[in-house]
């Protein structure tokens, strides 16, 4: 009886596990989405991830050829928070969360009078901004042509739910496109012709061998350069004492693709063109960072109440007092007195 039981037990919890697997529908739904939806990315604990925003999904699954007809599923936006609450079960995305910016704290000199440190601190966040232009002028001058896509980085969240709002959510399902079908047919025929080689005619072995040979002398030439350039480099870098350095190929062993990987040709940079660049990097970063620090504090912060000069309380309403009104009394100098 218990070994029955148990089977019962699996047997639903396989029925648990198949209803929970996307159908045919499913993947059309968020093959549509993947392609309607504008394209963002997102940084999720150092991978690089696309990614949605609710809101825009709700909208594009509202428009989409399954609000209407035959197959309506959509019909309100509670609908399509349901649909997308099983897509989550079904593994094809799941929600993260904007990761918040650590804001670093502001010093104050304690001996600076308030006017004097506010004055000071103005002076010196627009000098920090008009370095901060500056560099940025010149990065926009020398990259002008290219266009970053901002990151978004992300945090995984423990709820998860669909919700309709600006709520980011990582894509999980990745459409097969034509490329990676037309490069499995070409490696499937090509392990299929290899196996069939002692049938080739002669005219084609000869082929195969010149190009193995091509192939061979072009990894060798690399492989030759990938060497070369750091011997150059130590050469120059040696006879002028760490002054100059000199790279050929610069971007040969970076991640990049094949014909990025030789431009440009040479990097020639002096010791302290480098630190001077790195500086300037630096100063532009802390300088956006300070802007939007002070744009978060600018919205929280309050107005500060004008000062009243005239009140009759205290010194400072004294004598601002005597400076705004005329007196009617005059001053006399002991010398007049006794006289």
């Amino acid at each position: 009886m218990a070994s029955v039981r148990k089977n019962k037990r699996s047997k639903h919890q396989d029925d648990d596990v198949e209803e929970l697997k996307p159908d045919k529908r499913d993947h059309a739904v968020a093959q549509y989405l993947h392609n309607k939806l504008p394209p963002r990315v997102g940084d999720l604990h150092g991978m690089e991830v696309s990614c949605f925003f609710a809101e825009d999904a709700v909208n594009c699954l509202l428009d989409s050829p399954w609000a209407s007809g035959d197959e309506c599923i959509f019909t309100d936006r509670r609908s399509v928070l349901e649909f997308c609450n099983l897509m989550i079960a079904k593994e094809l995305f799941h929600r993260a969360v904007l990761a918040k910016r650590k804001q670093k704290p502001r010093a104050i000199d304690g001996n600076d009078t308030p006017g004097e440190s506010g004055t000071e601190g103005k002076k010196k966040k627009k000098s920090k901004r008009k370095e901060g232009e500056d560099s940025k002028s010149e990065e926009k001058s020398k990259k002008s042509e290219v266009k970053k896509v901002k990151k978004l980085k992300l945090e995984m969240s423990e709820d998860q739910t669909f919700v309709d709002g600006r709520e980011p959510f990582v894509w999980i399902y990745e459409p097969v496109s034509w490329t990676k079908w037309l490069i499995g047919f070409g490696i499937l025929f090509g392990a299929v012709a290899l196996c069939c080689y002692p049938l080739w005619p002669d005219w084609m072995r000869m082929a195969v061998y010149y190009l193995s040979l091509c192939g061979a002398a072009f990894l060798g030439v690399i492989l030759s350069l990938a060497i070369l350039r750091y011997v150059v480099w130590g050469i120059v870098y040696a006879l002028t004492m760490g002054k100059h350095s000199f790279f050929l190929f610069p971007n040969l062993t970076e991640d990049c693709g094949f014909f990025e990987s030789f431009v440009p040709v040479y990097e020639y940079n002096k010791v302290g063109e480098e630190k001077d660049k790195k500086s300037k990097k630096n100063k532009a970063k802390e300088a956006e960072e300070e802007t939007t620090s002070t744009e978060l504090a600018s919205g929280d912060s309050a107005v500060d109440p004008p000062i009243d000069d005239t009140g009759a309380g205290g010194k400072d309403g004294d004598t601002g007092s005597e400076n705004s009104q005329p007196s009617d009394f005059e001053v006399i100098q002991d010398s007049e007195i006794t006289s």
